[in-house]
């Protein structure tokens, strides 16, 4: 059975394409979360795996982890569709 989480972002976080990586760090902090009413109907999943579009600094992924960690994922997964280095 797949259940789809979906990231909770915070109306007042910057544009970070012009951050760099502390600028990232700072402006995301901890805003998201997951929605506690999908963990009330579904529970919370073992694995979990997180789409972004582009990996930059890899802060968005690290603090969505952080959130699914947080929440009691044992393993989280990433995948992203393009990678600037």
């Amino acid at each position: 059975e797949e259940i789809v989480y979906t990231g909770e972002m915070e109306s007042n976080v910057k544009q970070q394409k012009k951050l760099n990586r502390q600028g990232r760090l700072e402006n995301l902090g901890k805003t998201y979360s997951i929605h506690k009413k999908n963990i009330r109907i579904y529970g919370v999943p073992k694995q979990a795996i997180i789409i972004d579009d582009i990996l930059t600094t890899g802060v968005t992924l690290e603090t969505c982890a952080g959130a699914l960690k947080e929440a009691g994922v044992e393993t989280v997964f990433a995948c992203t569709l393009f990678s600037v280095c």
